[in-house]
């Protein structure tokens, strides 16, 4: 095509304070309550307000019946609801299940058996060594690899728990605040319009106002075919609204990784007479008119970028810290089921068992939220302003972040098996050396003896 046949776009002038970054949606994440009561109060907020002259008698309708009010006590309730099940089923599998089991590894028991086994090997006598004692070794076999294994799984499972509750401390606290912004969902539609009455968008229509002949003002391809001007010219209008309507929103020219500008493209559906879709800014055969040129349904989007004070301290005192705490403590609770499991066959059943404890909150997310609940925490997102398009990704969010995070977990299991548990496993290191010593002359595990 001659260079001059592509229509010159309308270029919008930037404003002044920066570029709008998305920090996260919300949608990215399992869905748990903790996120829908953390932005409650901008829910609230977002539900009080009268939006435009049209949602006016809503809005009234809205404060006349406590909605927006009853709406944050339900969110907030959800999550206490949650945070209480989690805790006392916690509770529950600890005192039926972590307990009697650490009870053989007090440091007492442990002492006295190992006390045993040490008087046997001086007298070279395993009877020496009580039964009971000879049976709670053969479950205690040192499989200290094995045992590391499932703590870096553990940890493995724990670690989005843990970075998605500093991060959230992070957005509560940390980050500058700027203003929060809400768009309005929109219904499809034809963007061209007869008298009112959507209509296809015809070759005639392509002409500008006096013309006769619409192909006179049709180019040529590099095989002679008759190509019309590009679409842009008939939706630049539109685009600019778009494209301005998101400058005001608080989106600018960068939103969660996605031009403005491109973004709008994605929302138009181009489809030519024979049904297929063509891209806004691709040149169109004659034969391809009449076109439908369709907005596609947008989702409401809510921008987070700051909370009130009186939020901040409400959220850190009743959400933040108890999310925190618990996270900490299901991966002790775990770190010691996995430490006082002494055969390999529990020992896998007891680093997958922490996962339901682990999505409770989730669990009583989707189960109960209301579906306006769920379509709100769907479609929000936190944002900040950041002073430059990025260009490129850095080495944290390529590769870096990946082998920080196996690293994690791989000193964290050796801290936590090694060091935090030491007198349990050199515990077992004394049983398999007690069947090493003795074999042949008492009954050891299999494992043992395949060894040996």
């Amino acid at each position: 095509m001659p260079k001059d046949s592509k229509p010159k776009l309308t270029k919008l002038e930037q404003p002044e304070g920066g570029y709008t970054t998305c920090e996260l949606k919300l949608n990215e994440l399992d869905g748990s309550t903790i996120d829908a009561a953390i932005c409650a109060e901008t829910r609230y907020n977002w539900m009080s307000q009268s939006k435009n002259d049209e949602d006016e008698d809503f809005a009234k309708e809205q404060s006349a019946n406590c909605r927006p009010l009853l709406e944050l006590y339900v969110s907030v309730g959800l999550h206490f609801t949650a945070q209480f099940f989690q805790f006392v089923i916690m509770n529950y599998w600890v005192m039926s299940l972590v307990k009697p089991i650490g009870n053989a590894f007090s440091a007492e028991g442990m002492a006295n058996i190992t006390d045993h086994i040490q008087l046997a090997r001086e007298s070279n006598n395993p009877a020496l060594v009580p039964l009971a004692d000879q049976m709670m070794c053969r479950m205690n076999v040192s499989y200290p690899w094995t045992h590391r294994l499932m703590m870096f799984v553990l940890l493995a499972k724990m670690l989005p728990k843990f970075c998605d509750v500093f991060w959230r401390v992070y957005k509560v606290w940390i980050l500058e605040a700027q203003p929060n912004h809400h768009v309005e969902a929109s219904k499809e539609k034809v963007i061209n319009n007869l008298h009112g009455v959507p209509a296809p968008y015809t070759l005639e229509m392509h002409k500008p106002p006096g013309a006769t002949d619409p192909k006179k003002f049709l180019t040529k391809d590099a095989n002679g075919k008759l190509l019309t001007q590009h679409i842009w010219d008939f939706l630049d209008a539109d685009r600019l609204k778009y494209v301005a309507k998101g400058y005001a929103s608080g989106k600018r020219v960068w939103n969660c990784g996605i031009n403005v500008d491109k973004e709008w493209k994605h929302q138009i559906l181009i489809l030519d007479k024979f049904g297929y879709m063509r891209k806004v800014n691709s040149p169109l055969e004659d034969s391809y008119f009449p076109i439908w040129i369709i907005h596609t349904d947008v989702d409401a989007e809510h921008h987070i970028g700051t909370f009130s004070i009186a939020w901040k301290l409400f959220c850190t005192a009743f959400f933040l810290l108890p999310s925190v705490a618990m996270t900490f403590y299901i991966t002790y609770v775990g770190s010691q089921l996995i430490s006082y499991t002494g055969t390999i066959n529990k020992l896998i059943k007891a680093a997958l068992k922490i996962k339901f404890l682990n999505d409770i909150p989730e669990k009583v997310f989707d189960g109960y939220a209301s579906e306006d609940l769920k379509d709100f925490v769907d479609g929000t997102l936190y944002y900040a302003n950041t002073k430059g398009v990025p260009t490129k990704q850095d080495h944290w969010s390529s590769w870096l972040s990946i082998i920080s995070k196996i690293l994690l977990c791989l000193v964290g299991s050796f801290v936590l098996y090694d060091v935090c548990f030491a007198q349990v496993n050199t515990f077992r290191e004394v049983c398999t050396d007690f069947f090493v010593v003795f074999h042949g002359r008492v009954i050891a595990p299999s494992a043992v003896l395949n060894a040996y």
